[in-house]
């Protein structure tokens, strides 16, 4: 190595391996992170094992079916040779959601959205698939959909991930999530000095733990024959699992929290750590971890119409006591069916993301298992996410995330930077597909369909009506877009004017900053509705593809 005298370095590629080695061992539990060190150069990538699999542990990985024991009497479907049978085999597997920024936000106009969530399945070796957030399906990508996305052009980080349990299908082998194990309401692979755990929450409160192995040895994970039943759901049940700070929580339906603990050979313990509170809202009640602090949500009966939804408590470690907090401190509490995080205001968009909730439907479902809030959403639009918002500020009501503009800006659709291909160019590319389609189908003009029977003539003119339509709705969304771009360029002038004008004088006063905001709001409206629009278009082309292929009668063979 050169001489680091009078400021000279020695180059970032020579250091020593043993370095490296040591570097990268911090890294292997983020992915983003290792991605990052193989692309700084050769050397550095050739420093690491060659290694597909860049989730740790590296699921999925099959594992024995949870005891009837979690299960309640709705456990397995009439899908297995038309009775009740167990499966052979599960698999547990993991969606990781990371945040998405630009590389350069200071290129995009202020308006539009800077960040960008995804949820990430990793289902074989350097095949992935997404899910809408907050979903428990795979997402099936339309046309246009990007079908790679280099992290390496983002600014990406981890928030959080959530782990499956699913059916190994015998027929396909293909990784469903099936409606038998929606009675698990929540999956932690907990890891210790012993090894990882699964530990798996069902809906009637009941935990069980699988063990599979040495977690620094991947290569050999094993698992035993069958499930340990830590708690069976008598005398008290279980609302939430956490792994807060590498312990084990889970709290009861009363409030009280007990650490699990996890030994090598010995039956799991149980130690109560935090008393219950008073009342409970009668709803499960969820737990998360936020500024080092673990927090309790309880969606609470409400009696007046000032009467807060929802209440959420921190617990103090001297008193062992719940104590309710008025402020998230500018956090973002996210709740799915299996899954809580916290995220920060600083890493989302504007003004959102500040003393909030957002939550999945059926995440805060009561003791006789349905949800209070099943009428709000169903208000929810089919192409919308079926996820409530609750602000601290506004107590007493709940809304949809479909009108909260910057919230949905934030999870779905995605935004236009993270597309190849501009919106003007994915909808040029509809409209070809869609032309191929019309030209395939049978109609009154094609010799071969006198040929058809009348069922199927009337099903192939639904067909040509079908791509008909959706070529004119695509038409007018063409338009749009270009007068939206033409005003877009006309703002970004206008702005660029403005800021040489103030160059030298005093801030923004408070009305014309007021104005602003509710400009900018304005824009994100429009832009949000756009993405939607156009995505909502890919989708409906994809499932014209699908209806071509069922009505192979219909359409000219190519």
């Amino acid at each position: 190595m050169r001489n680091c005298k009078m400021g000279r370095f020695p180059p970032w590629s020579d250091l020593p391996q043993e370095l490296l080695s040591t570097i990268a061992e911090f890294l292997t539990s983020n992915p983003i992170d290792l991605l990052s060190f193989r692309s700084v150069c050769k050397s550095w990538s050739l420093s690491l094992p060659s290694q597909p699999w860049i989730l740790s542990p590296p699921l999925p990985i099959n594992t024995p079916p949870p005891p009837h024991s979690i299960h309640s009497r709705y456990s397995f479907p009439l899908s297995y040779g038309g009775s009740i049978k167990r499966p052979d085999a599960t698999v547990l597997s993991v969606t990781v959601i990371y945040v998405l920024r630009p590389p350069i936000e200071q290129l995009l106009p202020s308006w539009m959205p800077k960040v960008c969530f995804l949820f990430l399945d990793q289902a074989s070796p350097g095949k992935f698939s997404i899910r809408k957030p907050f979903s428990q399906f795979p997402y099936s990508m339309p046309i246009n959909f990007p079908g790679y996305l280099n992290f390496l052009g983002f600014r990406a980080s981890e928030l959080g991930r959530i782990y499956n349990i699913s059916y190994l299908s015998n027929s396909n082998g293909k990784l469903t999530k099936p409606s038998s194990f929606g009675v698990v309401h929540k999956v932690v692979v907990f890891s210790n000095d012993y090894g990882l755990t699964v530990v798996a929450l069902s809906d009637e409160g009941k935990l069980g733990m699988l063990k599979l192995g040495l977690r620094d040895n991947y290569d050999n994970l094993v698992t035993e024959l069958k499930w340990e039943i830590v708690h069976d759901g008598k005398g008290f049940r279980f609302d939430d699992i956490v792994d807060f700070k590498g312990r084990l929580l889970g709290i009861d339906r009363r409030g009280r929290v007990y650490e699990i603990e996890i030994g090598c050979a010995s039956p799991a313990k149980m130690n109560a750590i935090v008393i219950p509170i008073t009342g409970g809202g009668g709803r499960r009640k969820r737990l998360v971890e936020s500024l080092g602090r673990l927090h309790l949500v309880v969606r609470c009966n409400v009696v007046a119409e000032t009467d807060s939804l929802f209440k959420v408590y921190v617990t103090n470690e001297g008193t062992k006591r719940w104590v309710e907090v008025h402020s998230l401190c500018d956090e973002t509490f996210f709740f799915g069916v299996g899954f809580s995080l916290s995220v920060a205001a600083e890493k989302l968009h504007g003004s959102c993301g500040k003393n909030c909730i957002l939550f999945k439907e059926h995440s805060f479902l009561n003791y006789s298992g349905y949800d209070d809030d099943s009428a709000l959403f169903k208000k929810v639009e089919s192409v919308n996410l079926n996820v409530g918002v609750w602000k601290m500020e506004d107590a007493s009501h709940l809304g949809l995330i479909g009108s909260h503009c910057g919230y949905s800006a934030l999870l779905w659709p995605p935004p236009s930077w993270i597309w190849p291909k501009d919106r003007s160019e994915r909808l040029a590319a509809l409209i070809v597909t869609l032309d191929q389609f019309q030209s395939r189908i049978l109609d009154q003009d094609k010799p071969k369909f006198k040929e058809l029977s009348l069922l199927q003539q009337v099903d192939a003119l639904k067909l040509i009506t079908e791509v008909l339509k959706l070529k004119t709705e695509i038409f007018r969304l063409t338009k749009l877009l270009t007068q939206f771009n033409q005003f877009r360029d006309m703002k970004r002038l206008s702005d660029s004017v403005n800021e040489q004008d103030q160059v030298g004088t005093s801030s923004l006063g408070t009305e014309e900053s007021r104005e602003s905001v509710n400009v900018d709001s304005d824009w994100l409206f429009m832009e949000t509705n756009i993405n939607t629009c156009v995505l909502q278009d890919e989708e409906k082309t994809s499932s014209m593809e699908t209806k071509l292929k069922q009505h192979k009668f219909c359409v000219v063979v190519e």
